[in-house]
């Protein structure tokens, strides 16, 4: 009766510890309950041990092997989680996580290093930006990317992210929802090109007395001048204030343009 008392009595203890210590992500906890837990075993093994030896001679010994492989396991499982903390060792799900956030806003990582100290997990994020934004862009951009990461990613509480300079390839930095402005290269829009492209600024479906215009007449042609593709593109630069021609020129490669007239401001 006092041994099944102790395993009751053990087990509540070890389940109330590993509730708490997984809750707050707390080792030390964690460890204790494994180590009532161990204890419930143990009693319990003694109790099973005494009632099958009576029909098998080995069965004390077999479950007191039983339960150190037990608690040998455990022991290795608790101390490599210890070791980790105290190493630094990285935690790949947080990065994970990290990086689909800044690649659904088109940011790019140059380098991510996440640690995890007692129940704190911290981040340390680099990240590559245009030359050109100003100062009070890349804090706007980098102040909203901190906000985003610790409200969807709960464990993480510290982050710390820290810019580089370089040249860009996309069209734009767009950060939730958040435009900050052009970079070094424009991101590829409309179809595959095709051998060599024309394009044409097309209004009131004829050629327009403008360049930068909505809609365009893409032309792909082979080396022979055969034409393989005529396709009308809407030009998504169009709203903006100046350079809506040109920039859309970039953005689908073309190698020619058939214009009437190329003002200052296309």
């Amino acid at each position: 009766g006092l041994i099944i008392f102790s395993v009751i009595i053990n087990e509540v203890m070890a389940r109330l510890k590993f509730h708490y210590g997984r809750k707050h992500e707390s080792l030390a906890l964690v460890a204790d309950a494994e180590h009532s837990r161990a204890d419930v075993i143990s009693s319990a093994g003694v109790l099973i041990g005494l009632i099958l030896v009576r029909y098998f001679i080995y069965a004390d010994a077999i479950v007191a092997v039983l339960i150190g492989l037990y608690i040998l396991k455990q022991t290795f499982s608790i101390g490599k989680q210890i070791t980790d903390s105290l190493l630094d060792v990285s935690n790949k799900e947080l990065e994970e996580k990290i990086k689909k956030i800044f690649s659904a806003h088109k940011i790019e990582i140059s380098g991510i290093k996440t640690r995890k100290i007692g129940s704190t997990n911290f981040a340390e994020i680099k990240i590559q930006l245009d030359p050109k934004l100003k100062v009070d862009q890349v804090s706007e951009l980098t102040a909203t990317l901190e906000n985003k990461l610790l409200s969807n990613i709960p464990e993480l509480k510290y982050v710390v992210i820290s810019v580089e300079s370089h040249e860009m390839k996309r069209g734009t930095i767009i950060s939730l929802g958040k435009k900050f402005g052009f970079k070094r290269g424009f991101e590829p829009i409309g179809p595959k090109k095709l051998g060599k492209r024309t394009i044409v600024p097309i209004e009131n479906k004829e050629i327009s007395d403008h360049f930068g215009v909505r809609e365009y007449l893409i032309i792909d042609q082979d080396e022979k001048g055969n034409i393989l593709r005529k396709e009308f593109i809407k030009n998504p630069y169009f709203e903006e204030e100046t350079g809506h021609g040109f920039k859309f020129t970039k953005a689908v490669s073309a190698d020619k343009v058939i214009a009437r007239k190329i003002g200052p401001n296309a």
